[in-house]
């Protein structure tokens, strides 16, 4: 995800920059949150509320300048 995230950490900055890479992976797999009550449930309702919401159809009626972004790997 890093190199997603900021395409100048490629493969070969990775190289170059070991320990400073393996401090974005740690901190990018950091989770405060982990063991949070309830934290399992809401993550599987989220991912189930965005599997069924769809709104493109609708995006013709934003009356105002937005910034539209979407991606698929």
């Amino acid at each position: 995800m890093i190199p997603i995230n900021d395409t100048r950490r490629d493969a070969a900055w990775a190289k170059a920059n070991a320990e400073p890479y393996e401090q974005f992976v740690a901190f990018a797999a950091a989770d405060p949150f982990a063991d949070e009550p309830g934290r399992a449930m809401g993550y599987r309702r989220q991912l189930e509320a965005r599997a069924h919401h769809d709104t493109y159809d609708r995006l013709g009626q934003i009356g105002c300048p937005v910034l539209i972004a979407a991606g698929a790997l």
